[in-house]
């Protein structure tokens, strides 16, 4: 479950204000598009989320910067490159929304046109960036099992060509699964006037007759299966013959060189496999959060009113949370695992205060020379 994917199992919209008159024939109550009452939508969305995507987009924002250097370079950093990429387009695409619609106070009025456009075609975005986010690591986990456990064969498979091509088809495997989606609903403009005589461009929202319930249902089960479980089992499988073969190789690594001094064998062998541990750590946090999503999407998938609409809603509000403390903590994993992405974010860091140093020493040769003449 990615954030907007609770849009499928929303209550139906339709509780529009009561100082809202239309001045038009019929009864357009039931039909006015209304954001989804969130409980402590407020705190929740409209602070708490975009702050933490304020934060999430200065950390990817580094974490480009420092694998986009040459020397950083590789077919892992290539995935975890688009990951970030994909993480920030993801919470940035629905973020701002949300300050304006929970943060601003717009959650209570139906929404004016064409704001419903915006709410549901972000939403769909986000769950799309965020389901190729899903894809991308997958293929990281995959792709380091590889390496590891076919370590003749897995260099010449796992290239930087091959994970950018990962890389295309996780995103159109992502489009593919959401494209769908921004066809099920129909969006009317109407005006409005209020007891004041003020004029206000509302929309109508309302099912596309052309979507049968039948082909929704089979794009549901196409969702739920590609967009989290089938992910999940891939890599909890190749997580746990990575761990394993992990081992079995640091065994017969100490074996074969207990008694001679090739310490660059083993050198190697221990950065291999702390950069196989840190893509392990954020495999299995990245689990913890989307098996939960994806075990709540089925079951609403299977039956929506085995949990009442306000227990849907707490869900979403948690597991939403979640995703986005996820695109935060990637960051952290490689600043506590990887030495290596320490120094260079060190040395990307010092930039400015190098830079700072040189014109000193140029400002301060210039003062000398002037003060020679």
């Amino acid at each position: 479950m990615a954030v907007g994917d609770y849009q499928d199992f929303r209550p139906e919209s339709g509780n529009t204000s009561s100082n809202i008159t239309v001045n038009l024939k019929g009864n357009f109550e039931n039909e006015t598009c209304l954001p989804h009452a969130y409980p402590f939508a407020f705190g929740v969305y409209g602070v708490l989320c975009p702050i933490i995507f304020g934060v999430t987009l200065i950390t990817n924002v580094l974490v480009i910067a420092v694998f986009t250097r040459k020397k950083m370079r590789s077919p892992t950093t290539i995935l975890l490159i688009a990951l970030a990429m994909s993480d920030t387009m993801s919470g940035g695409v629905i973020s701002y929304l949300y300050v304006y619609i929970y943060g601003l106070g717009h959650a209570d009025t139906p929404m004016d046109y064409p704001m419903c456009y915006f709410y549901d075609y972000l939403s769909h975005l986000s769950s799309l960036f965020h389901t190729a986010s899903v894809w991308i690591t997958t293929c990281l986990g995959i792709q380091r099992y590889i390496v590891i456990a076919h370590p003749f064969v897995g260099p010449r498979l796992c290239t930087i060509r091959v994970s950018l091509y990962s890389v295309l088809g996780s995103l159109f495997l992502a489009a593919a699964m959401y494209t769908p989606r921004f066809l099920y609903t129909n969006y009317d403009f109407i005006r409005v006037v209020d007891e004041n005589g003020f004029t206000q461009d509302m929309c109508l929202c309302h099912d596309n007759p052309d979507i049968s319930e039948k082909y929704e249902r089979l794009v549901n089960i196409f969702r739920c299966a590609l967009g989290q479980l089938v992910p999940c089992t891939l890599l909890i499988v190749t997580t746990f013959l990575l761990v394993r073969k992990l081992k079995s190789e640091s065994k017969r690594i100490l074996l074969l060189h207990a008694h001679e001094e090739n310490e660059r064998e083993r050198r190697d062998f221990r950065q291999i496999k702390r950069t196989s541990q840190m893509i392990i750590i954020l495999v299995v946090m990245f689990i913890l959060v989307e098996l939960p999503n994806g075990m709540v999407f089925a079951i609403l998938f299977y039956d929506n009113t085995l949990f009442s609409s306000l227990t849907t809603l707490y869900l979403a509000v948690i597991l939403n949370v979640l995703v986005y403390v996820s695109f935060l903590v990637n960051f952290w994993i490689y600043v506590c695992l990887s030495a290596q992405f320490r120094k260079s974010l060190s040395d990307l860091l010092q930039f400015r205060e190098c830079f700072k140093k040189i014109s000193m020493k140029r400002m301060h040769t210039t003062t000398t020379s002037l003060d020679f003449d």
